[in-house]
């Protein structure tokens, strides 16, 4: 009774505690717009972007653990296992919405764009009148305080995870259409079965020889015991032909001992020989009932979203290959974490830039050389290459 309680009151528990994490989730961000708008010039951009990015992952950990009872569930598939492109978007994603949030809030204040940048809607202004073009200064120079630029770069590098990603989606989706070839285990599990009819016949041939020895061995024991009866109760001059009987019936009760010893261990060997043939079945067997339970078409799942593991990002997704390590999916791995990390450096420098955070009429965001992006999209070309090709043997 008490441990059905105390399980009653964990379960009623649980709840409220989600209940105070959201709430507190959401404490914080109000803090942090409250901050950003008010402390802007005390608290840092950047230490406030960084903020921003702690409350997105305490977030998704939230989600997570609400949705499949792990920090990190955001990252688990429809397959129970740890997902590399969904790691992807949601590091492109925290970067640049956290950066955009960290920019734009302050902007919005009434104060937010400075007289200092009045000078530069003035010279806006005065260019426009200058160029002839006949646009009307007032129009062309309005202050934009949501006016955040993402350069082509990033937006390409974000289409490309997002391409990466749907592209992943389809070729899994095509592959589970499949089903798993799985003759050559059920003729394994044939072959182990045969085996251990061969060892259990084997064994009982043995185990009946024993007995039939172990009787013989008994009979010639009572024999012998009836020899030694005879040889004390005869007289003196009848003892020298008892004698001979007890000897007589002695060998041959060695002898028949000897045989069911031997018989005895030719049986335990025929046994232990047993035993391995039907440990090596229930393997297999179990292999293969697990390699049809562990399918979704080609694909290898997990039961639960308990067996997921930061492994997944690594290896294959197959039943052929997911105990493989991917090496497109390391290398993918290595690119998007360098391109990321130096992006969010080139977004830091920029946070500290009060004055471009304060142009009024655009901030654009840091740019990078297209070569890397051409060196992501050949990543993530190889990536889905080697997705599209089968490892696993498919049935007819």
């Amino acid at each position: 009774m008490e441990t059905g309680a105390s399980v009653e009151a964990t379960d009623k528990a649980r709840p409220s505690g989600q209940l105070f994490l959201f709430l507190l989730f959401f404490s914080l961000l109000v803090g942090w717009v409250v901050v950003s708008w008010r402390e802007h010039q005390i608290f840092l951009a950047v230490a406030r972007w960084l903020c921003m990015i702690g409350l997105m992952l305490f977030f998704l950990a939230l989600v997570g653990r609400e949705v499949n009872h792990r920090v990190d569930g955001a990252l688990i598939d429809a397959r129970n296992k740890l997902s590399l492109s969904r790691l992807q978007i949601l590091l492109w994603t925290i970067l640049t919405l956290s950066a955009y949030l960290t920019i734009v809030l302050p902007r919005t204040l009434p104060n937010g764009l400075d007289a200092v940048t009045s000078a530069i809607v003035n010279e806006c202004q005065t260019n426009v009148k200058n160029s002839g073009s006949g646009a009307n200064p007032d129009e062309a120079c309005i202050r934009e305080p949501l006016n955040i630029s993402f350069p082509p770069e990033l937006i390409l590098a974000m289409g490309i995870s997002a391409a990466s990603f749907a592209g992943s989606s389809l070729v899994q989706s095509s592959k589970k259409s499949k089903t798993v070839n799985i003759e050559a285990r059920d003729a394994k599990v044939d072959a182990a079965r045969r085996q251990r009819a061969i060892t259990d016949e084997a064994r009982a041939q043995k185990l009946a020889e024993l007995n039939r020895l172990a009787q013989s061995a008994a009979d010639l024991k009572t024999e012998l015991e009836a020899a030694q009866k005879q040889f004390n109760e005869a007289a003196v001059d009848a003892k020298p032909d008892a004698q001979i009987k007890v000897n007589a019936a002695q060998a041959r009760y060695d002898a028949a001992d000897k045989a069911r010893q031997k018989a005895a261990n030719e049986w335990q060997l025929a046994e232990d020989a047993f035993t391995k043939a039907d440990q090596e079945f229930a393997k297999i067997e179990a292999d293969t009932e697990k390699a049809r339970v562990e399918s979704d078409g080609l694909l290898h799942k997990n039961a639960s979203t308990a067996d997921a593991r930061w492994a997944d990002l690594f290896r294959g997704e197959e039943i052929g290959d997911y105990q493989l390590i991917d090496m497109s999916k390391v290398q993918m791995f290595f690119f998007t974490l360098v391109i990321v990390f130096a992006y969010g450096v080139a977004v830091a420098s920029l946070l500290q830039d009060t004055t471009a955070l304060r142009h009024p009429l655009i901030v654009t965001l840091p740019s990078f050389s297209s070569s890397l992006n051409t060196l992501l999209g050949i990543s993530h070309g190889a990536y889905l290459s080697v997705k599209t090709v089968d490892h696993t043997k498919t049935g007819n």
